[in-house]
């Protein structure tokens, strides 16, 4: 009996561990809206730059403000997985595996016109690129997700920690 019992105690973590994310083009605005958002207010990005998933640089903004006039900007909102969340606010030195970033881009009367996210999936998922599985959902209602967007993995392979820029910053202020 003892036996059985340890045996049972010794499997409920595995048999309680989260099932992976799955993002679909039926989800990909939807799923992650019981997630902690770690902007409070709408952060400005440039349009030719909001494509980043970090803040631009000064020249940047400058660049767009030269070329587009006072319609240079555009808003985004950064939300993340409770897993994620609490590896932000620890400063981890990586994202938990099932640790999900969003970046809602917005248009008029702040309404969501894409979503970007990344999800982190298991060791060996794709080690060049951190093991983070990229996925895009664009105005139009394309879903994009995988391969086809080495573009977000070449950008954020150049980040300090863990392929994330600015997350880091937004969780430590805890809206």
């Amino acid at each position: 009996m003892k036996a059985c019992l340890l045996l049972a105690l010794a499997a409920t973590p595995a048999l309680m561990a989260a099932e992976p994310v799955k993002v679909t083009e039926a989800n990909a605005r939807t799923f992650y809206r019981d997630f902690v958002r770690l902007t409070a207010h709408a952060r400005y990005v440039a349009p030719a730059t909001s494509v980043l998933c970090r803040a631009p640089t000064a020249a940047m903004v400058a660049q767009d403000k030269k070329a587009l006039g006072p319609h240079y900007q555009a808003q985004i909102h950064v939300y993340a997985s409770p897993e994620a969340v609490a590896a932000l606010r620890q400063n981890a030195a990586a994202l938990p595996e099932g640790s999900v970033l969003i970046k809602e881009k917005l248009g008029a009367k702040d309404a969501v016109t894409e979503v970007g996210g990344m999800i982190k999936r298991a060791p060996g998922f794709d080690p060049a690129a951190g093991d983070w599985e990229y996925f895009f959902h664009d105005a139009d209602g394309k879903f994009t997700t995988g391969q086809a967007l080495a573009n977000c993995a070449d950008c954020h392979n150049a980040a300090l920690k863990d392929h994330v820029y600015s997350a880091w910053k937004l969780a430590a202020k805890k809206p």
